[in-house]
């Protein structure tokens, strides 16, 4: 039997020491795995409060089909569906503000009726700037996330 001690309050005994490394393992997966879902979840609580800040939409559709994909056990991935196809558009701007948009301007009849010349519309950035704001705060939450996982399988180690 050997002894680990990781400071005065935690000492831990065990037959082997490839058992509490498989239990430290299997506890920092489990953590990293929910810490990750919950960045999902910021990352969209993001986007949805900068689609409504920013003045972006009208019907609601892009802000509704904001969803969370699970890629596998770690990933996530978070963004329209893929049947709001124009979701690219308030992103990254139209005409003379994307770098490969129209130059010029043009004209376009609206559901008005009415016609319009436009040069384009300016990047909102919403996504881009959701993830920047979910990062902030992506290292905190995967911390309490491992200590929370850990603190719980303290006893379990103990008892190995």
């Amino acid at each position: 039997m050997c002894s680990l001690i990781f400071n005065d309050n935690i000492k831990i005994a065990a037959n082997s020491i490839s058992d509490v490394i498989s239990m430290i393992n299997k506890s920092c997966n489990a953590a990293v795995d929910n810490a990750m879902f919950e960045i999902a979840k910021l990352s969209k609580k993001n986007i949805i409060r900068l689609i409504n800040s920013r003045d972006i939409i009208n019907s609601g559709l892009l802000k509704s089909s904001i969803r969370i994909y699970k890629v596998n056990n770690s990933e996530y991935r978070v963004g329209p569906d893929n049947n709001v196809k124009y979701a690219i558009f308030p992103e990254l701007g139209t005409g003379i503000y994307n770098k490969n948009g129209r130059k010029g301007g043009w004209l376009y009849k609206a559901d008005d009726g009415n016609w319009y010349f436009t040069y384009g519309q300016k990047p909102r950035y919403f996504m881009r700037d959701a993830a920047k704001s979910t990062a902030d705060d992506s290292v905190y939450i995967i911390f309490l996330k491992l200590r929370k996982e850990l603190k719980k399988n303290v006893n379990k180690i103990r008892n190995i």
